[in-house]
């Protein structure tokens, strides 16, 4: 009897575990796939944004790096215009004391130099030119300050 049972016990477990064409079922492998397919997706995903996060890190860097070379690139830049403006406005200073000094001299030449034009037209070209360096030292310094405000 007992192998009677024994048998109808092994033939109940066998059905159980056949399918309809007599194959062996394999109840483990649906949770192992989807167990395996959950971990690779979880694993693309993560190396996704590992690699994303190493991208924007390196990014970020580069451009940082840039700005702080642009940065100091423009503070030598304004530091040479400053200089510049400086040296331009010292010039037009000596320029104006010069043209001062010739004017009172052409005063004081069309006094006493009554009839003498040779020299007085040698005194108003050499303030002519000095007006014309005037104008352009101006327009320089002009141009300087809108370049250093703008």
């Amino acid at each position: 009897m007992q192998s009677k049972t024994a048998r109808l016990l092994l033939e109940k477990r066998r059905k159980a575990t056949e399918d309809v064409n007599g194959q062996v079922k394999r109840k483990w492998v649906k949770p192992t796939l989807w167990t395996l397919s959950i971990l690779v997706w979880g694993g693309i995903t993560f190396g996704g944004y590992k690699a994303a996060e190493h991208y924007s890190v390196s990014t970020k860097t580069y451009v940082d790096q840039q700005l702080a070379s642009i940065q100091e690139e423009n503070t030598t830049q304004l530091d040479a215009v400053a200089t510049s403006m400086t040296g331009l406005k010292d010039e037009l200073v000596n320029v104006q004391k010069n043209l001062a000094a010739l004017q009172t001299q052409v005063e004081a030449t069309g006094q006493g130099l009554s009839g003498n034009d040779d020299s007085k037209a040698a005194l108003q070209t050499e303030i002519d030119q000095l007006n014309q360096q005037l104008q352009k030292l101006q327009q320089s310094l002009a141009r300087l300050e809108e370049a250093s405000n703008g």
